[in-house]
């Protein structure tokens, strides 16, 4: 029988409990205010840190416990740094809230993602919000004109949702690409394991082939929406992720490696000779073209001379950051002999490690880095555990599923982070929410494979001494 906890007599206390167990609801209703913030909303901010002080002065919890809660800590302090070092806080504002926000879902999604049904919902939020990112890009995207043939398509579809803050002519391709790289998959993993379980006789089908149905559905139409941005960076991106996938599941199977490298060999070869053959890729590999937008720019040749800007930017604020979001209006400054795009707005330094410390500093970089690994590790532990055989209650009861959420989730994470080599969603972006979902789905898996593999571990003596439990 459980044990029943006899509720606070402390009145805080109680309130305490009654808010910790809908603070998503909170978050919920706070979102409005912390996607689009202005001064007069900005107590709004305080939110997520006002409800953990409270927490911690009546006794409670304030944020679940997970490896990555150091480096989102340290974070977190030097966001308070870059506010200070700002030069006009309503600049910084829409990137702090943003953060905010983040922090404030990845709480949410770690605490109920301890539990199986939990996680599930985490995981159902996390497509959802993926789907309202495809679907804001489909209607309010600024089309890049990269190549010829998707021309047709992406006149079907005229931004219809400008004159937002931030986004008053429209959202940036690149940014929408970035961002699906965290959702494609996870989409595409979950497909597959929706077949796999059709195929196995034991699992129940009533309400399997229908969820199976939507989630083919939902990651066709962000697929569609990706290809439509146009983001090379985003495409090598996957495709890398994809090749990167393939080895590892295939490392020990010689013929399939050989053939996954054949076939990397040979799209190389197509690729290369399409480049010099037609014009059109040729084309579609330099100039990059946006109708009615700031954001033209000659795509590949002019990173060097942005990345040169912000190793400027860094070696004048190393340790404080030049403050959340002032890299874009300070550029120019930075090196006021050599203008570039004058009159152009350079939304971040397209490189997602570079914008982190010219927003947080060294010690912000280094924190996000620090979540990255420690995700991965994460990611490697749950991969483990997944082989253990007969685990109790996990998220999934066969092996070859579990390994495939692995790695969808490490995937998403694995393809934003190669295409933030050479772009980026700076830190505090809208659409930034799903990296601290996915973070949050992450560590809530973690958290739930360590429960049943010390369930297992605690098990396993009496198993071992109960000659009636080892018989087949």
């Amino acid at each position: 029988m459980p044990t029943l906890h006899p509720p606070p007599s402390n009145p805080l206390a109680r309130i305490a409990q009654f808010l910790l167990r809908r603070r998503w609801l909170i978050l919920l209703l706070a979102s409005p205010f912390l996607l689009f913030p202005s001064p007069s909303t900005a107590p709004m901010l305080l939110i997520v840190p006002g409800l953990g002080l409270f927490f911690w002065i009546t006794g409670a919890k304030p944020f679940t416990r997970t490896p990555l809660n150091p480096a989102i800590l340290v974070l977190s302090a030097m966001m308070l740094v870059s506010l200070w070092m700002t030069y006009d806080v309503a600049i910084s504002l829409p990137k702090i809230a943003g953060v905010i926000l983040g922090v404030g879902a990845f709480d949410c999604v770690a605490s109920y993602g301890a539990r199986a049904r939990g996680w599930w919902i985490g995981l159902a939020a996390f497509l959802i919000v993926g789907l309202g990112v495809a679907f804001a890009g489909l209607i309010g995207t600024q089309w890049a004109i990269k190549f010829d043939r998707l021309i047709p398509f992406t006149d079907q579809f005229e931004p219809r949702l400008t004159g937002l803050p931030g986004v008053e002519k429209g959202i940036s391709p690149n940014e929408v690409a970035g961002a699906l790289l965290w959702v494609i998959p996870v989409c595409s993993a979950l497909a597959l394991i929706g077949l796999m379980q059709l195929k196995n006789r034991t699992a129940p089908r009533r309400w399997l082939a229908p969820l199976n149905l939507l989630v083919w559905e939902a990651t066709i139409f962000i697929v569609l929406v990706f290809l439509l941005c146009q983001s090379r960076t985003a495409y090598l991106a996957l495709a890398l992720t994809v090749l990167v996938g393939v080895f590892g599941l295939t490392w020990h199977q010689r013929r399939w490696r050989v053939g996954a490298m054949l076939a990397l060999g040979i799209l190389g070869a197509l690729v290369a000779w399409s480049y010099q053959a037609d014009p059109a890729t040729r084309d579609a590999s330099g100039n990059l073209q946006i109708a009615g937008s700031s954001m033209s720019f000659d795509t590949f040749n002019g990173r060097d001379q942005i990345w040169a800007r912000a190793w400027i930017g860094i070696a004048q604020y190393p340790l404080t950051g030049m403050g959340m979001n002032t890299f874009r209006y300070r550029m120019t400054e930075l090196d006021p002999q050599h203008p570039i795009y004058a009159g152009r707005d350079i939304a971040h330094a397209h490189n997602e490690l570079l914008q982190a410390a010219l927003d947080l500093g060294v010690p912000g970089l280094l924190a996000l880095i620090g979540m990255y690994v420690i995700a991965f590790a994460l990611l490697r532990r749950v991969w483990t555990r997944a082989a253990e055989t007969r685990a109790p209650d996990f998220i999934l009861r066969d092996a070859r599923a579990r390994r495939w959420l692995v790695l969808g989730l490490g995937g998403g994470l694995f393809a934003h982070l190669v295409y933030g080599m050479t772009d980026a969603v700076a830190l505090g972006a809208k659409p930034g929410i799903l990296f601290w979902m996915l973070l949050g789905l992450i560590a809530g898996l973690d958290c739930h494979s360590d429960h049943c593999h010390s369930e297992r571990s605690a098990e396993s003596p009496r198993i071992a001494g109960d000659p009636a439990r080892s018989l087949p």
